[in-house]
């Protein structure tokens, strides 16, 4: 389905129209630039007005709007960095955070939740630091 819909139409946009397997075949321009696209890459922005991303594939990319749920003590950091004390861990947890606040060119909505499922959850202790900077709203 995604071949279909994503893969398909990409290089049908940049190079000669065929069959998927004669293009990479007869060309190796495709096969280099396809090897090195990212999911994002095969996305049409003047079709797919929202795109659902994970931060990983985000690096290096910006956006409209980002909306980053669960920003919470348990998420980042995560929930077994913080059990084993694991401080490489909770520093990439740290890092990844900082990749999705720093995406968006218009717009970041950050979402935190106070329990899950019995649970006490605070908004993420590294979002302390600015929390002066952002409208909160609460339910």
């Amino acid at each position: 389905i995604q071949i279909n819909r994503k893969l398909v139409p990409w290089l049908n946009d940049r190079f000669k129209p065929g069959r998927l397997c004669d293009v990479l075949n007869s060309y190796s321009k495709p096969f280099n630039e396809l090897e090195l696209a990212s999911e994002i890459d095969l996305i049409d922005p003047k079709k797919n007005r929202v795109i659902v991303s994970t931060i990983h594939r985000a690096k290096g990319l910006q956006f409209e709007t980002v909306i980053i749920p669960e920003a919470v003590d348990g998420t980042y950091p995560s929930f077994y960095a913080i059990k084993n004390g694991n401080d490489v861990q909770i520093e990439e947890d740290k890092r990844l955070l900082y990749v999705a606040i720093s995406r968006p060119t218009h717009k970041l909505i950050i979402t935190a939740h106070k329990s899950f499922k019995g649970y006490r959850k605070s908004l993420s202790r590294f979002l302390s630091g600015v929390l002066h900077h952002f409208k909160i709203y609460e339910k």
